[in-house]
């Protein structure tokens, strides 16, 4: 039997009753030809993810978190506070 992804893993709610869905990614590193400062795996999101307007949030060891704000800057997530 093959192991299903969900394409969220979290569902948040701002005080206005906005809803945003959140798919939790560890922050991966990678380092390149040049072997000086890692660069992050950067992960996308599937077309399901992209239909459902998720949010893709990096969390490091340090347990801090970054969200993928593109779809905020495109002003589809308005008032979405990172």
């Amino acid at each position: 039997m093959a192991h299903q992804q969900g394409p969220i893993d979290i569902v948040a709610v701002n005080d206005d009753g906005d809803i945003y869905f959140i798919d939790v990614k560890t922050d991966g590193k990678r380092v390149t030809g040049t072997g000086i400062k890692p660069s992050r795996i950067h992960r996308i999101r599937s077309s399901q993810q992209k239909k459902l307007n998720v949010i893709l949030a990096y969390v490091d060891k340090e347990n801090n978190i970054e969200f993928i704000t593109d779809l905020i800057t495109k002003g589809v997530l308005n008032g979405f506070n990172k």
